[in-house]
């Protein structure tokens, strides 16, 4: 039929929208109360706009494949007892009524993906948006360089195939995920919560829970001169990567493809050259705005833009998949061999430093990528804590003196599949 897997990643997709989007860069005001949606497309060509809406009564449309909803969300906004069909954390349907604060990015998605009986945009604020300040944006430049150059140095020293060299590839593959974290830790910055419970413990030795005044530590935090960031730039930064997944994610659908499985930046998919095409043409556009917003690197002889959407080049010819970060799949090369790859939350990519032992390893194939499959060298550990007093005790025949200790051990990781989890609750429907 023409159809083939294919799998794309979003190139630094946090660090791109702080790159290239508009977020509010002033004081929210107060803007209206049960405002009338129809002035949002006029409202936010200036403004961001947060809003309190209340929803009663919302379903899933058939075509719909990343549902937004938190249930967890609709469940702490809830005005009425909630009837919710869920789907790894997001609703597929709720009867009642519920409250939840978004931006006017998260509403367009929930208004075009659910079918609302009724709602009340109940108070809304606007801010005025503009880019983020020039030293984030320079700083966000500087990390994001220094990942594409650790990069291009792991990428030339795998190609040597048999000439390897290990140590120096795993030297390279650190400065790699440090220079990631480092990128990745702008946005951590301004999404930690301004609001922290803060712990103290007594002349008793017993720990107390103090919660901060509101009002108080808002204007500690925004008089200060060490806040050079903002809480709503965490905010956005979430919202817009959110909104452009899906909108990739909508095009495939619409083009003839088929979305097998989306991770935060990353998109598994059967594609056919329609929707290639398709994705090209939306990814040339979106390549044409970053340049003209200076939104890009020169490094090694290279331009290298923000905002695109990445195929990894790989002829993937199985793919499998139990729930989040629980996934395998089959490349297979120009010389007909076949490589397994996988992703298992929990399971560490290599068992310790020396790069001798892959989870690939011990998964063996796709096939064994199922309920009950137990990994025993997953290169983590637990803690198991012992309280007793200091003394001589008497372990496996021998006399040793022990106290209060914290014992590490090895871990092993059972994989389970949600589905059938859940198989004895799940009520299924014949949709017509």
């Amino acid at each position: 039929k023409g159809e083939f897997i294919r799998h794309r990643d979003f190139r630094s997709h946090y660090p791109t929208q702080q790159r290239v989007r508009k977020f509010p860069v002033g004081q929210f005001a107060f803007y209206a109360e049960h405002m009338d949606a129809g002035k949002l497309p006029e409202l936010t060509k200036k403004y961001n706009v947060l809003m309190k809406v209340t929803f009663q009564n919302v379903k899933l449309r058939p075509w719909v494949v990343l549902p937004t909803i938190s249930v967890t969300k609709a469940y702490k906004g809830r005005l009425t007892t909630l009837d919710m069909v869920e789907d790894n954390g997001r609703a597929l349907s709720i009867k009642g009524i519920f409250t939840l604060y978004l931006t006017e990015l998260d509403f367009d998605v929930i208004a075009r993906q659910y079918e609302i009986e009724a709602y009340d945009i109940v108070k809304a604020w606007t801010c005025p948006k503009g880019y983020i300040p020039e030293y984030v944006r320079k700083t966000v430049d500087d990390y994001f360089f220094g990942k594409t150059n650790w990069k291009d140095e792991v990428s030339a020293e795998k190609e040597k195939g048999e000439l390897i060299d290990r140590d120096k590839l795993a030297y390279l593959s650190l400065e790699l995920l440090k220079s990631k974290g480092g990128l990745n830790g702008i946005y951590g910055m301004s999404a930690t919560d301004i609001i922290r419970l803060s712990y103290e413990m007594d002349a008793n030795g017993e720990w107390t829970t103090k919660t901060p005044n509101l009002e108080e530590a808002l204007n500690k935090y925004y008089q200060s001169e060490n806040s050079f960031n903002r809480y709503q730039f965490g905010i956005y930064t979430t919202s817009w990567a959110r909104y452009e997944l899906i909108e990739f994610a909508d095009l495939i659908c619409k083009e003839g493809g088929t979305v097998l499985y989306v991770d935060t930046d990353s998109i598994f998919y059967v594609s056919n050259e329609r929707v290639e095409r398709a994705i090209e043409a939306l990814n040339a556009a979106k390549k044409a705005k970053a340049m003209e917003l200076g939104a890009y690197i020169e490094c090694n002889g290279k331009t290298v833009h923000y905002d695109a959407f990445e195929d990894e080049g790989e002829d993937i010819t199985a793919f499998r998949f139990l729930h989040a970060k629980c996934y395998a799949y089959e490349v297979r090369h120009k010389s007909g061999a076949t490589e397994l790859k996988c992703t298992i939350a929990g399971v560490t990519e290599w068992e310790d430093a020396t790069h001798k032992f892959n989870r690939v390893d011990e998964l063996g194939s796709i096939d064994e990528l199922r309920k009950d499959k137990v990994f025993q060298r997953c290169g983590g550990t637990k803690a198991a804590y012992v309280t007793m007093p200091v003394g001589t005790y008497e372990v496996n025949g021998h006399k040793t003196e022990l106290g209060a200790a914290c014992i590490i051990t090895p871990t092993t990781k059972t994989l389970k599949n949600e589905l059938q989890m859940y198989d004895d609750i799940i009520e299924w429907e014949v949709v017509e």
